[in-house]
């Protein structure tokens, strides 16, 4: 389904483009995530962390809450300024 929304081109516009460049963003951002998720897994069940040691744990855990509470900022933000975001095929609602 087309919906005239480009991230370069002829018919781009910018608010096109930034859904693409932030969906981007949104992507390597969980991607880096679930790749220290899973080396902190691997980490745990080599038994690396201890009482003592457990820092990789708590950055993974930071940076995950972090990230979540960042694109959550992201979203609200643009659902209250919707109605600036005009697109091609009309204002997004």
């Amino acid at each position: 389904m087309d919906q005239g929304v480009y991230l370069t081109g002829e018919g781009s516009n910018p608010s096109g483009s930034f859904i693409y460049v932030i969906t981007l963003a949104h992507l390597i951002h969980l991607l880096g995530g679930l790749v220290a998720l899973g080396i902190t897994t691997v980490k745990s069940k080599l038994n690396i962390y201890s009482k003592e040691n457990y820092l990789g744990i708590e950055l993974i855990s930071i940076y995950w809450h972090f990230i979540g509470l960042l694109w959550l900022y992201l979203f609200l933000f643009l659902v209250i300024h919707k109605t600036r975001i005009n697109f091609n095929y009309g204002t997004f609602s």
